[in-house]
């Protein structure tokens, strides 16, 4: 085998980088934003969060949506 398909094949063996994904996910290409194991244990319910679960059938309106018009990028 030629070294470059070695090297693609090793690159694909590779452990993930979960930070290196989560940077890329949401944008983020600053190193203050860190993935931090926590213990189910240690997370508490925060009962004046913002976010609330859509109901199914806004969830299903949501997913025909990205289906149809893709993921857009609000500018800030």
């Amino acid at each position: 085998m030629s070294a470059k398909m070695d090297e693609a094949i090793n690159s694909r063996r590779k452990k993930p980088d979960v930070q290196e994904d989560f940077s890329r996910l949401f944008g983020i290409e600053s190193n203050t934003a860190k993935i931090i194991p926590v213990a189910i244990a240690l997370l508490f319910d925060f009962p004046d969060q913002p976010f609330k679960p859509y109901s199914d059938e806004r969830l299903k309106e949501l997913a025909e949506s990205i289906q149809e018009y893709g993921l857009l990028k609000q500018e800030s």
